[in-house]
């Protein structure tokens, strides 16, 4: 989770619950997941 959080500083406020969102909905919640969503955004 910290990951995700840190990942605010990179990619911005809007852009990580996007991604979160988007995994939640796949099934692959993991910090990994997120920074690889966020990423492809």
């Amino acid at each position: 989770m910290a990951k995700v959080l840190s990942a605010i500083a990179q990619f911005g406020l809007e852009a990580v619950p996007v991604a979160v969102d988007l995994l939640l909905e796949s099934g692959l919640p993991s910090d990994k997941h997120v920074e690889n969503m966020l990423n492809r955004l």
